[in-house]
């Protein structure tokens, strides 16, 4: 994995390689590692020293802290490290506003990439989509078990024994929402059922958006090194590995508040691609989440907001989300784990009636 951001002028672009190697390392001895292409500078020497110095910090602190990024960072750390590296990578990992993000969560990430063990910062990349290589067999697993799965149905109100849906009732034992706190709330507001502590919680629920440019270049054009984190004008740029079709470049605005103007955010984006790559660049498309994930601030988290639990407070109702991984803002990671703490809290229930 490698990190480039253009410097002060428009020609020059400086290079950080993250080595696969364990902590401590990978911070020390990442220019040593170091494969830089050509027409790349190095990072400036005291913007090195600086990120030697807030991991070694992080670690005095027990990857603990209070309070905002940007509070924890402003001390010591250039400014010009802060825009071309930091924030980008806070808004990027919590989807929140540098400003607004929580300290205490990004350091755990911190711990968990930059300061773990060997190959915590590689770049991996699935062959086929998602839904080739995860969703699609574990439907089949399940269906071979004797579970029945309807698509296509927008559930519109939970009534005592069934869910009454666009396709009529459909009954149920137990239900788990499987939904983001908004859509939860929304639900929850269109169903005869009592406020409880947790369904309250979701209307301090915080959302971000994201925009992303996808852009296909094709196989005549010089492809970049992959797995690159680009930052430019505040935005990031994945390269992913190159194939015979020609390679990926994906603009990823993060941060976005629901009441922002997307149209500037698309221009930004567009602008926000390599100039070298428009010219073989044959396809883009560009994706909006409005309400993309929920915006882990560190006033959720240090007011214990942040995070909520399976049980919704009533009986044989569940949730199963990305606001549940202590620790954690929204990922991938975060709705596993979401998934798992719901069915252990089931089961648990199951066990507790016999």
């Amino acid at each position: 994995m490698a990190w480039a951001c253009p410097h002060d002028s428009k020609d020059q672009w400086l290079w950080q390689s993250i080595p696969s190697i364990g902590f401590p390392w990978r911070i020390l001895l990442a220019d040593v590692y170091a494969r830089r292409p050509v027409g790349f500078a190095s990072w400036p020497m005291h913007w090195r020293v600086s990120m030697v110095q807030v991991i070694l910090r992080a670690y005095r602190q027990r990857w603990s802290a209070r309070g905002t990024a940007q509070a924890w960072f402003a001390p010591n750390t250039p400014p010009p490290l802060i825009e071309k590296f930091w924030r980008p990578m806070v808004e990027g990992a919590l989807n929140t506003e540098f400003e607004s993000a929580s300290a205490a969560v990004f350091l755990q990430i911190l711990r968990n990439t930059l300061a773990g063990p060997r190959g915590a910062t590689d770049c991996w990349h699935p062959k086929k989509n998602l839904g080739e290589a995860a969703i699609d067999p574990l439907i089949a697993l399940a269906c071979a078990r004797g579970v029945g799965i309807k698509t296509g149905t927008r559930g519109l109100r939970i009534g005592n024994h069934s869910v009454e849906s666009s396709q009529g009732a459909i009954p149920f034992d137990h239900l788990v929402l499987a939904l983001p706190a908004r859509e939860c709330r929304r639900l929850w507001q269109q169903s005869p059922l009592p406020a409880t502590a947790e369904s309250e919680r979701w209307a301090s629920v915080e959302t971000r958006g994201i925009a992303t440019l996808w852009a296909l270049q094709n196989t005549s054009g010089s492809h970049l090194p992959s797995s690159r984190l680009d930052c430019s004008r505040g935005h990031l740029i994945l390269h992913r590995p190159p194939g015979a079709w020609g390679q990926v470049h994906a603009a990823v605005h993060s941060a976005i508040q629901p009441a922002s103007d997307w149209e500037v955010a698309e221009d930004a984006l567009r602008r926000s691609v390599p100039s070298p790559l428009t010219e073989s660049i044959t396809e883009t498309r560009l994706t909006h989440e409005r309400h993309a994930t929920w915006a882990c601030t560190a006033e959720a988290v240090d007011t214990g907001q942040a995070w909520g639990v399976p049980q919704t407070g009533v009986a044989r109702v569940w949730r199963a989300a990305d606001d549940m991984a202590i620790g954690f803002p929204a990922t991938i990671e975060s709705a596993v784990i979401g998934g798992r703490l719901c069915a252990q809290a089931i089961q648990k229930s199951f066990s507790n009636a016999s």
